[in-house]
Order: structure tokens, then sequence, then C-alpha cells
């Protein structure tokens, strides 16, 4: 039994040597080859449980010198309200039970058990709730360490807004920011017009979306377009996407500024409708592989250089065109009107990019490929030396 409930040692604290006596024997016939240590008073017991932590540790409420919680107090001390030193369940006679109990709980305690209904079973199935609830909130607390990290240390402005006041008919009515991540931090210190919102502006033009979060827990997505509180002039738009979900009786934001990605989208915009407009007036024709897919795109002008029928549903005016949308046919006849010596460069290029697209994959960029050749300078020779030669 100890095996499974993963418990070898347990040490009991009790200032009744009767009480003990009575707690080792039950645990020896529950727990053969298991590991007893006790101490007399909550002096001994705080040095021993410094000394080395028990799987278990019993302990009671009425000591000589102090009371059980209080030693529970002092050996948490310094530690958060939910992280405990060890499994605990606290020993307590019959008519304190419901009070001793409610204090037990919140000291530290993870189970409590009335001396006057000691049984083996008893003590069995309390060691085994005290076991696990200690390995479960050991095991909560090491993932909310886990999530607070992945958060700290995201790119995205990250905050958590928790309940801070509630009216008379229980409706929340302000919230207040309990954690936020790097980034939103770096937000907040931001002074010029190019600095991200902070999270308190967010929330000022998310307010419907949060009043929703929170009462009907549904997450909601939004994407703002406004000026900057720090420009100087309207001019400067910040286009930001929001995400906000409901956290216990707050709620978690986590918003992204996308200006510069939307500035750059507009500019290569710009850049292939001209691209398009150019390749119009010179009467080039185009075709684009895609070599994630193998869809091969031909333009209009492309069929007409190599006398070929355009396609049915082909688009064919410079408007359909710059938006960037030719239709796939087959390539069949498209290869045979191509030279073969251009053919030859086509396919070159194509595997090319094909091969640079597995050797990103397989490296994480094409630097990484190259530089695995470079040589290593420690192996290289030393440079020839040139003989002065005096003239005559």
């Amino acid at each position: 039994m100890s095996l499974i409930l993963n418990v070898t040692s347990i040490l009991i604290i009790d200032d009744s040597e009767l009480d003990r006596y009575v707690a080792k024997r039950l645990l020896r016939k529950e727990f053969p080859g298991i590991e007893l240590r006790e101490a007399s008073s909550g002096i001994q017991g705080l040095e021993m449980l410094r000394e080395r932590l028990p799987d278990c540790l019993l302990i009671d409420y009425f000591l000589t010198d102090t009371d059980g919680i209080k030693v529970l107090t002092e050996l948490n001390a310094g530690r958060a309200p939910d992280d405990h030193s060890c499994p605990t369940i606290l020993l307590t006679g019959l008519d304190t039970e419901a009070v001793v109990a409610a204090r037990a709980l919140q000291s530290g305690a993870h189970d409590y058990l009335v001396k006057d209904r000691l049984t083996g079973p008893a003590l069995v199935r309390s060691i085994g709730n005290a076991v696990e609830t200690f390995r479960l909130r050991h095991t909560l607390r090491a993932a909310e360490a886990r999530l607070r990290s992945s958060f700290e240390n995201m790119p995205d402005c990250f905050s958590i807004y928790s309940a801070q006041q509630l009216d008379h008919d229980h409706r929340q009515e302000s919230f207040h920011c309990e954690f936020m991540n790097a980034a939103a931090s770096k937000a907040m210190l931001g002074t010029n017009a190019d600095s991200p919102l902070t999270g308190d502006e967010i929330v000022q033009h998310c307010s419907a979306e949060i009043g929703h979060v929170v009462a009907s827990g549904e997450p909601q997505e939004k994407t703002l377009t406004i000026s900057s509180p720090r420009a100087a002039h309207d001019e400067l738009k910040r286009t930001v996407i929001v995400r906000i979900w409901k956290w216990e009786a707050g709620f978690a934001i986590l918003w992204r500024d996308i200006t510069q990605q939307r500035l750059l989208e507009a500019k290569l915009d710009l850049a292939e409708e001209r691209l398009e407009q150019a390749i119009d007036a010179v009467g080039a024709g185009v075709y684009e592989l895609d070599c994630a897919t193998d869809q091969r795109l031909y333009s209009p002008q492309t069929f007409r250089l190599l006398g070929l029928q355009i396609p049915d549903g082909l688009i064919s005016t410079p408007a359909e065109r710059s938006s960037r949308t030719m239709a796939p046919v087959t390539p069949d006849q498209f290869w045979e009107r191509i030279v073969p010596e251009d053919r030859g460069k086509i396919e070159a290029v194509i595997n090319n990019a094909r091969r640079a697209e597995e050797l990103v994959e397989q490296e994480g960029s094409l630097a990484a490929y190259i530089w695995r050749y470079e040589p290593d300078g420690r192996q290289l020779g030393k440079p020839a030396q040139r003989r002065r030669e005096n003239a005559i």
C-alpha cells in the first residue's frame, strides 16, 4: 500500500505517548516496513521537519508547547498559500472538529482525522487523500508556472484583468490588471507614436467585447484601426488584432500591433500591381509555379505568345491580373511550345527552388547549410610569405 501511495516515511508529532503508540501500531499494520519517526513536542517536530521532510505528516492540534496549526504556519512561512512543504494530516478531538478542521485546511493541512475515530482504513484513506491533494497542487503550480513563463516570453502583449468590484446585483463594474508580460510592460513605458498600445488603451476600445466575454464566457476577437494616442496628428493609424477570453472572474487579453505588416502588404500589392502593368505594357507572358502544391499558373498573354487557345474562364483584363489570380491549366501544351534550351533553364530554376525549400526545412535556413561547409580556421594553412626583392 505504501508503494501505491508513494509513501515510505511518516512523521508523527503528538505530545501523548499513548496516541503516538496507537498511530504507530495502525500504520505498521497497514504499511509494513514503513519508516516511522515521532516527536513529542512542536519544537522537536519542527526541527525534524527542517532536517528531513517525510512523505506524510501526522500532527496533533493540541500540543504542550504550541498547537499543530502554528507549527504548520512556521513550517510553510515564506511559501505561497497553496505551496505546502509536505502532505499533512491534522489530528483533532471530537468537540473541536468543525472549527479546527477549517483552520487546519487554511494553514496547510490536506486532511484531518478525529482521534476517537482513528482506524487503519481511515488512516489509509486520509493519507491517500493528503498525498493526492499535495500532488495535484504541485502539478497545478508547475503548470501555472509554465503557462506564465510562456506568456512572459511571447512577443505579443498579454495581460490578465481580475474582478475588482461587484455591484449589489453581483454584476461586474470594474477590473484591474494583475499580470502583464514583458511586451505589455514595455508598451506601458512607450512614449512615441510608434509604441504599441497599452492594455488599458485596448480595454477602452473593447468594452463591449469584454462585457460579452465576462457574461457569456465566449471568447472574442476584434481588429482595431485607431489613431495612436501618442501621435501629434491623426494621420498615424494603428492596426491591432485583439483576442479576449474569460479568465476566472475576469478576462485575459492578448493583442498584436500589425501596423507595419499592413503597411508592407500595401507596398507589396502596389509593387505587384505596377509589375502587372509593366508586363501588360511590354506584352510579356507570365508563368508561375507553386512548389508546395505543384500548381502551375499562366497568364493569358503566355498563351497568345505561344499560339495556344486561351482556356475558358481564364482572366484576360489587366484589372483582373492585378489581383494576382491566374487560372491553372495543364502544362503539356505549354512545354511542347517551349524551346528545349529554355525548357531546361526553367526546370533548373524550379528544381533549385524546390531544393532550397527542402534545405530550409531540414537546416532551418540556407545560411546554416552553407556554414556547415565553412572550413575550420585551425585546419587552414598559413598564408604564403612574399619575398621582398631589393631594387637594384
